[in-house]
């Protein structure tokens, strides 16, 4: 693996983790809603292995975040939203479509009137 590749990968690892942690996920919980085996993302968080564009995805869509949010390496711990964004979206990912825009339309109000 060339010094680049093995930075990325290192990256991309903590990115996982972060964001795992961030939703009190088990590494077997997130493997298991990624369709995975456990080892093979204890690896990946590791930094062992090299993950795929489409494994990548799974874990993505696993945590409920888009491709570019986990490989947005700069915006990291620092993003103060990121918290609050994730508790937002774990809680609408239990709803149905119609609720869920039910809910959004109330938010978007929020920082409307906030806005103000």
């Amino acid at each position: 693996m060339t010094d680049k590749k093995r930075e990325i990968t290192k990256k991309t690892a903590d990115r996982i983790r972060y964001f795992r942690k961030l939703l009190g996920m088990s590494q077997e919980q997130l493997a298991f809603a990624a369709g995975m085996n456990p080892a093979f993302l204890g690896h990946i968080e590791q930094g062992l292995k090299c993950p795929t564009i489409d494994t990548l995805q799974k874990i993505c869509s696993a945590l409920g975040i888009s491709l570019s949010q986990l490989l947005d390496f700069d915006r990291g711990k620092g993003d103060v939203n990121a918290e609050a964004r994730m508790r937002i979206n774990r809680a609408v990912r239990r709803l149905d479509a119609e609720d869920a825009n039910r809910v959004a339309t109330i938010v978007e109000e929020i920082v409307r009137m906030k806005k103000e």
